[in-house]
């Protein structure tokens, strides 16, 4: 997806039956409704499909994340998808909130979580294909121009995610790019707290660089480090560097990603993990 003013691009990731298509219960890594660095205010849009020949309810549930704002009212809201429909929501916070999800205006603080998708009636399904993307955009900064910057990405299955280790490569710090990494918890164990390390290496020397970064995930909580390198205190000569994400204590998996957000647009790119089982 190429936006018309600013020809910003989104890659749509493709589906394979059998592969993530074949999830009936869906994890959105993250929704926002956050005014950040550089003028910008992030919004997330969702789309649904359902490919398959039965229609189904969809039920949403939103988990703020620990420090970013928090969420009354109804607990779940539900949608409803005929057979073969897609429907895209273009800000998915504020429809939320119509729904009664108490969910406060971002200039009170900043709005984010991780969003449950349950394609309720398909869960004894084989064949339908289900699919969940998120494309969250902020406004181009230069209101002469116009138009938006953004990156799209997929729901992850819950409980497909890594389970001992996962590494994601690509991170970057200089005058033009600022790196974030984050991690949510996707269950598919005792659905309990779940305790991460995370470790950058210097890209060129694979030496460890800084200190170790702990967190603490209840199910479906969403963390990001904003400025990662900063966090982790690396040395200002370290601008390349690859995180590895490791399991400290229980039995659930997760999901870690990075996003490279330029300086000036704050337009973004997400580093996806590699599993411990594939590197």
């Amino acid at each position: 997806m190429n936006d018309a003013v600013t020809s910003d691009g989104s890659i749509l990731p493709l589906y394979r039956p059998g592969g993530l298509a074949a999830a009936r219960k869906l994890v959105v890594p993250v929704v926002l409704d956050v005014f950040g660095a550089a003028g910008s205010h992030y919004t997330t849009e969702l789309t649904l499909a359902n490919d398959g020949n039965f229609a189904t309810p969809v039920d949403l549930v939103y988990r703020p994340a620990p420090g970013f704002g928090s969420s009354t009212g109804v607990a779940v809201v539900t949608l409803a998808l005929a057979a073969h429909q897609q429907t895209t929501i273009p800000d998915v916070i504020a429809y939320l909130r119509s729904k009664g999800v108490n969910i406060p205006d971002p200039s009170l603080g900043a709005q984010a979580g991780s969003l449950s998708v349950d394609f309720r009636n398909l869960g004894t399904i084989d064949s339908p294909k289900t699919v969940a993307i998120a494309r969250t955009t902020t406004p181009n900064t230069d209101t002469a121009t116009g138009g938006a910057f953004g990156v799209a990405y997929p729901a992850a299955a819950k409980g497909g995610g890594a389970r001992a280790s996962a590494l994601v490569p690509g991170l970057t710090r200089d005058a033009s790019v600022r790196s974030n990494l984050a991690v949510v918890h996707l269950g598919g164990g005792s659905e309990t707290a779940l305790a991460l390390s995370v470790r950058l290496y210097d890209a060129a020397t694979s030496l460890a660089v800084g200190n170790p970064i702990t967190v603490t995930l209840q199910p479906g909580d969403w963390t990001q480090w904003s400025g990662v390198f900063d966090t982790a205190g690396v040395p200002a000569g370290t601008t390349a560097a690859y995180a590895v994400v490791t399991r400290l204590s229980g039995d659930d998996t997760w999901l870690a990603y990075g996003v490279l957000n330029d300086a000036k647009t704050s337009d973004g790119s997400v580093l996806k993990m590699i599993s411990g089982d594939e590197y």
